[in-house]
């Protein structure tokens, strides 16, 4: 008897399990899996012991054994493990790759709108100017509107990203899909973009000429 866990799949569910004599089971189109571990010496010697050199003494031990076995399928413990984690692997990173898109599209998004809102308070800003107020203070009135939206669309998300945690629970392993370190820093990430993308038409702003503004129609 061994511990209840998963033995089979990484999304199956955890399951007792039991292992028996090889020679009560051993039959026709029997695998048998040997597992081999080693381990190398600090200093000199490689803490990683050579993989190529394991494996040949696996198959001369094997061959030793019974000469007409054909040769052993060796793969290491971390490949394995790759392989089981093909799956969840490729899914993140196209997530990832969407994600960033989908940065880069909110970043494009949200510099077009601010810079279409200066446009069309070119007046209002040449007003503000005329009356006494400093390219700082247009400059920070900007950014403001711009950290307004993005706060409302971190919160969104923040909001969409809780709820979308159970589709995405069973891709997860050894990771809380609940994870707030994550998600803060995601929000902080999102915040810093939003507010550089506020800024070339905040500063564009700020350099309003008053004369010309209140000039044009």
């Amino acid at each position: 008897m061994v511990e209840t866990t998963r033995y089979h799949t990484l999304s199956e569910g955890a399951q007792p399990y039991f292992y028996i004599p090889l020679r009560q089971r051993f039959g026709a189109g029997t695998g048998v899996a040997l597992h081999v571990r080693a381990a190398g010496e600090k200093g000199a010697v490689p803490l990683f012991p050579d993989l190529v050199q394991i494996t040949a003494s696996v198959r001369r031990e094997v061959q030793a054994i019974d000469p007409a076995m054909p040769p052993p399928l060796t793969v290491t413990f971390v490949d394995y493990m790759g392989a089981a984690y093909f799956a969840q692997r490729t899914a993140a990173l196209l997530l990832g790759v969407l994600a960033l898109l989908a940065l880069a599209l909110a970043s494009v998004g949200l510099y077009s709108l601010s810079a279409f809102g200066v446009s069309r308070r070119r007046q209002e800003i040449g007003v503000r100017m005329a009356l006494g107020a400093a390219s700082s203070d247009i400059l920070r009135l900007i950014l403001a509107e711009g950290a307004r939206m993005a706060a409302a669309g971190v919160a969104a998300g923040a909001l969409l990203a809780l709820a979308g945690t159970r589709a995405l629970r069973s891709l997860l392993f050894g990771v809380s899909p609940i994870d707030l370190p994550t998600l803060g820093a995601a929000a902080i990430l999102l915040a810093a973009v939003a507010v550089g993308a506020s800024y070339l038409p905040a500063r564009s702003a700020a350099r309003t000429d008053p004369m010309l503004a209140l000039r044009a129609e």
